[in-house]
């Protein structure tokens, strides 16, 4: 009985695990019919592999070991593989010293083995050391005559050849640079010699700025035996070129896992290239922000800024201690050291923030300019521009101590740098301090919307780098800033920031017609530039106007320290290339038009009201200078702009009708007056007119900018031929005007051509990386043409500019829906509407999914009803809307709203048509 139960009971096992295994065999086989998709590594998970690789080497030798660990950023002083090699190879084990103590910027240990690498028998390897240790004090004239005498005696001689390629790169010499590299490249493949060679090469590419060619060059080493920290840092640069920006912070990061003391890497991670800003960043970490945290580091902040660097530095080991998770402290800690010239210190607290939270960008930079301190301490000109500095004389400049918000809080060495920088421009210290404009002098720890006057830029981006501005060393304009790390290093023959951003500060108030005569300068520099004649000294200079224009200023105050200067912005070089520009700026300086420049600066208080939504405080500004020059041309503008953001439609059209009247061949005046009639009746048609009439009545220079706002008007009634016609005009006159290539391939793509505007596209969103709007036009004509990854691409680089902006959760809805994942858009879209109702592209595209998909609530016999009101709802927006300003907080200005371009009309009688 017993044996027959059993028997059952193995049966029915027996035919279970028959069925399990027949219906797991059909699974297998069904699955086996969708081919699986593997993705290839990205470029930061294929160096994470290759690290991966060298730290788990099990190499036979110990010279092998060492070197691996030495690549991978693990090798450490007491590591046994050293001790090994020390006793095996005493010479090898010297040169791998040499280099640990370089990489670790342990530079007084690296200048005591000098004597040892010396005695090591000589070999290339052995000299490439002691030139490095040279560049690094930049003794160029050293390397300059030990590379001759060394190729004098052996033209082969590898390490000399690189060196002259160095030197040659450094001294902005670049065909001399890339013809040593090539030869070693050429003449030692599969060496070590050829990976340092092809790296030089890419960052000669990078400086010509031929970004994709130089990463390249640089993906050519990514492999296990050729992948360095430099490459994966000097690969992010060449990304952040190419506007690859996620790509580029993920490379950027890996190099410093590689080695924390990467100096550039820790730069450029510290200076805005940062996913997060710092809303984000104390929602995401709060325990590292803790509210009881803010009284103590304010406290000890005050101490700091009175004088008492004793009291500071209590207050803040004593909150580290109570508040271990703290990164405020520490960063602050950093601050006061770097600022004692104590840099070995500041880098360990530093390093101990980051080590709280590596996303901290402050304490990235930090650590960086104490890097670079320490660097700058073995410079062998050190002494001798310390001397020059204290001959120098201390500048008189009347009302300084009020120009310079915290003047009296600078030790006197920075008070004496900060003074002569401004002396070139001290004539307009009256004209900016009168309009309320001011320079603060940051310190190293403080966010830049932390400075007096800047907290509107709080979480903002930079629009042509994508940068996060309060990570920014500086800024220049109504209130300027700089660094005082960069105030320090200019005293010791580095770029004048301070002189830069004065400039900018001081252009702000020049007069229309100052400002002409320096824009038809610069466009002589630019087609001088075009047919061959190199006028620019650098490609920032080429960058715009204003840029052309402060760094010939600093140029003209920056002569060369000596033959082996390696700057590009000098006063010789300025002299070389374009002696208009040096004019131009002897002139200005004189301060020749200041009566004009005094109504300028008060309309420029006025703008800075406005980002902070002060709008009759602006309105005071204004008529103030309304009092000074009521017939200037900058003062009507304003008049009418402000009047229109404030609803006062007769008022905007008034003002704009008198500076046409004064001012019939200006742009400006067209462009104001086409303006306030949109937003007084929405109608693009009649400024159409308007403004085609304005081409045969301006100047011919001032064509270009009706052309601009022609070709917006064209393109918003869907006439997109002529729209692109009149920015190729543009173009032709100025062939990478951003503004015009926008234009332009906004208007080809929503004509069709979407090839023509892809290129277009691309190219001007390597110049404006950081512009929101542009990306999110460039994924809109992606999306419209179904091409869903690409806009996938441009939808997340615009996540990292904006993040929870509503236009981009439009698009995010729009890209959702066309996944199919009904749910997700209308959620997207229903938040987008929530946030910015006057946009009304949500408005349209959230109708779209709502026709494919309802809430499970809703019974489908009555699905379409409220689809249907729905859609009239909004073809009665789109019947009566007029234009209105909004204001957006993520650029702290008003902006256009409530208005319908012709994609998005017809994007609307589709959805209706189709209901």
């Amino acid at each position: 009985m017993h044996v027959r139960y059993l028997l059952r009971f193995l049966l029915c096992i027996l035919i279970a695990v028959t069925l399990c295994s027949a219906a797991d065999a059909k699974t297998r086989k069904k699955k086996s019919k969708t081919p699986q998709i593997v993705t290839p590594p990205t470029l930061v998970e294929r160096a994470q592999a290759i690290r991966a690789q060298l730290m788990a080497s099990r190499d036979s030798t110990a010279e092998l070991r060492v070197k691996k660990a030495l690549r991978a950023g693990t090798l450490a002083e007491t590591d046994s593989s050293l001790a090994i090699l020390q006793s095996e190879n005493p010479a090898a084990a010297v040169l791998v010293r040499f280099q640990l103590y370089m990489q670790q910027y342990r530079f007084s240990e690296a200048r005591a083995m000098l004597p040892e690498l010396d005695k090591v028998l000589p070999s290339p390897e052995t000299e490439w050391q002691k030139y490095r240790w040279h560049f690094l004090r930049e003794d160029l004239p050293r390397v300059d005559s030990l590379t001759r005498a060394a190729l004098i005696a052996d033209s082969n001689r590898v390490d000399a050849i690189l060196a002259r390629g160095e030197l040659s790169l450094r001294l902005l010499k670049y065909d001399y640079a890339r013809s040593d590299f090539f030869r070693v490249m050429t003449r030692f493949p599969g060496t070590e010699w050829r990976i340092r060679a092809q790296l030089s090469m890419g960052r000669l590419l990078y400086r010509e700025d031929r970004y994709q060619e130089s990463l390249d060059t640089l993906l050519a080493l990514v492999d296990s035996v050729s992948l360095t920290d430099d490459v994966i840092a000097n690969t992010g640069l060449a990304l952040i070129s190419l506007a690859r920006v996620n790509e580029a912070i993920e490379m950027l990061e890996e190099a410093a896992r590689w080695n924390p003391n990467h100096e550039l890497a820790q730069y450029y991670l510290g200076n805005g290239y940062a996913r997060l800003n710092y809303t984000q960043l104390r929602t995401k970490n709060k325990e590292n922000f803790p509210p009881e945290s803010e009284a103590p580091l304010r406290s000890a902040r005050d101490l700091w800024t009175s004088g008492n660097v004793a009291g500071a530095l209590r207050d803040c080991r004593t909150l580290i201690e109570n508040c271990p998770q703290c990164i405020e402290p520490r960063s602050l800690l950093g601050s006061i050291y770097w600022s004692q010239g104590r840099f070995d210190s500041a880098a360990l607290f530093f390093h101990d923030a980051l080590a709280v939270l590596p996303d901290y960008g402050r304490a990235r930079n930090g650590l960086a300019k104490s890097l670079e301190g320490l660097r700058m301490l073995q410079n062998v000109n050190r002494a001798a521009d310390s001397t020059a500095f204290a001959k120098l004389t201390m500048p008189e400049i009347p009302r300084i101590a009020e120009f310079i918000v915290n003047w009296n809080s600078l030790s006197p060495r920075h008070q004496k740098q900060v003074a002569l920088s401004v002396a070139p421009w001290k004539v307009y210290l009256p004209v900016l301090i009168e309009s309320g404009s001011r320079y603060y002098i940051k310190p190293l720890h403080e966010l830049l919307s932390e400075s007096p006057g800047l907290e509107t830029i709080r979480d903002q981006r930079i629009e042509y780098d994508s940068r996060l501005w309060d990570d920014v060393r500086g800024c220049g304009g109504f209130t300027t800033v700089t660094g005082v790390e960069d105030v320090e290093r200019s005293i010791f023959f580095n770029y004048n920031t301070v002189l830069h951003e004065l400039t900018h500060q001081v252009h702000g108030v020049f007069p229309p017609a100052d400002v002409d005569r320096i824009n038809n300068t610069f466009n002589a520099a630019a087609v001088r530039e075009d047919g061959g004649l190199r006028t620019f000294m650098s490609r920032y200079q080429q960058a715009s106007v204003w840029e052309y224009f402060a760094e010939g200023a600093n140029a003209y105050y920056s002569p060369r320290r000596n033959g082996y200067d390696t700057r590009e912005i000098v006063r010789e070089r300025l002299m070389e290339r374009d002696t208009l520009l040096a004019r131009l700026v002897e002139y200005y300086v004189q301060g020749p038009n200041l009566d004009s420049c005094y109504p300028i600066g008060l309309i420029n208080a006025a703008e800075n009201e406005l980002e902070s939504q002060k709008t009759e405080q602006a309105l005071v500004y204004i008529n103030k200078a309304y009092a000074r020059a009521p017939r200037s041309e900058t003062v009507l503008s304003e008049l009418s702009r402000v009047h229109s953001i404030l609803d006062h439609d007769s008022l905007a059209l008034a003002w704009a009708d008198s500076s046409l009247a004064l001012y019939p061949r200006r742009a400006a005046s067209s462009q104001d007056k086409a303006s306030a009639r949109f937003f007084t009746d929405g109608s693009r048609a009649a400024n159409i007119e308007l403004l085609t009439q304005a081409l045969a009545q301006v100047d011919t220079i001032e064509q270009r900018r009706v052309r601009q706002t022609l070709g917006v008007a064209l393109w918003y009634e869907g006439r997109y031929v002529e729209a692109a016609a009149q920015f190729r005009a543009i173009l032709h006159e100025v062939k990478d005007d951003p503004d015009a290539q926008w234009g332009l391939a906004v208007a080809l793509g929503d004509g069709g051509n979407t090839r023509s505007s892809d290129s277009i596209f691309q190219k001007v969103i390597a110049q404006r990386s950081g512009v929101v709007e542009l990306r999110l036009d460039y994924a809109r004509i992606l999306l419209q043409a179904g091409r869903l990854d690409e806009a996938a691409l441009q939808l997340e680089e615009a996540q990292l500019l904006a993040r929870g902006d509503p236009e981009l959760l439009a698009l995010k809805g729009w890209y959702t829906a066309q996944r199919k994942s009904w749910k997700e858009a209308l959620r997207l879209l229903d938040r987008a509407v929530e946030l910015a109702p006057d946009q009304r592209l949500a408005h349209v595209l959230r109708l779209d999914v709502r026709r494919h998909y309802s809430p499970p609530k809703r019974r489908d016999t009555i699905k379409r009803d409220p689809v249907k009101i729905e859609a009239k709802k909004i073809q009665e927006m789109e019947r009566t809307d007029i234009p209105v300003w909004t204001f957006l907080e993520r650029k702290a200005q008003y902006v256009e709203a409530r208005t319908w371009p012709h994609f998005q009309r017809a994007l609307l009688q589709q959805i209706v048509d189709e209901l």
